[in-house]
């Protein structure tokens, strides 16, 4: 999910009163402007996202890697903002081991994931939960040096993740957010670009 913000109706009504002469440099001022706008949303974005996911561990400064901007020219005169990433490891949300699972604040909130215990798995620890209806089985190896043997099969274990920057980011109040900034910030460095580029 992106959000995408173009300011064609803003200039028209900012440029009725200049010459023709100035007019030539409204598309460039125009591009600069909303690229200034577009990190000022991004920095916001990243404040507001913690709050939202959980206590993740990670900083504003984390959530701002994962947020993408794709930056307007003097031909598109669009910007866009976009989050990328991977689902949090739900052991992140400090996450602590009970008797009746693991307790989380992920989404924002705690919430004990019941059934769950935490291990070292592949990447380090995590919260894992056993699946499947397996376990008891027999089953026989049939190659390499056991071949033949029978052992019984366990429940397979997944890992659990919270949610991931992009999956947040769809979050109606990111996006009002940010639809704030740009009325807030755009005019003002709108007009800082046409001014600078006046003299």
């Amino acid at each position: 999910m992106s959000f995408q913000f173009n300011v064609n109706f803003d200039i028209r009504q900012a440029t009725r009163e200049l010459t023709e002469i100035q007019r030539r440099i409204v598309p460039a001022a125009a591009s600069r402007a909303l690229n200034r706008t577009a990190i000022t949303a991004r920095t916001q974005a990243a404040r507001r996202l913690p709050a939202l996911v959980g206590q993740s561990g990670l900083s504003s400064s984390g959530f701002k890697q994962s947020i993408k901007i794709i930056k307007s020219r003097p031909n598109t005169l669009r910007a866009i903002v976009k989050a990328e990433g991977k689902a949090i490891p739900l052991i992140r949300f400090s996450a602590r081991k009970t008797k009746r699972g693991v307790v989380a604040s992920a989404y924002g909130r705690r919430k004990l994931y019941r059934g769950t215990f935490l291990a070292k798995g592949k990447y380090g620890r995590g919260v894992f939960k056993r699946t499947g209806d397996q376990r008891g089985q027999v089953r026989q190896v049939k190659r390499g040096r056991y071949a033949g043997k029978r052992y019984k099969v366990g429940y397979p274990i997944n890992e659990l993740y919270g949610p991931g920057v992009a999956e947040v980011f769809e979050d109606p109040r990111i996006f009002q957010l940010m639809r704030e900034v740009v009325r807030r910030e755009f005019p003002r460095a709108f007009e800082r670009e046409i001014t600078f580029s006046l003299l």
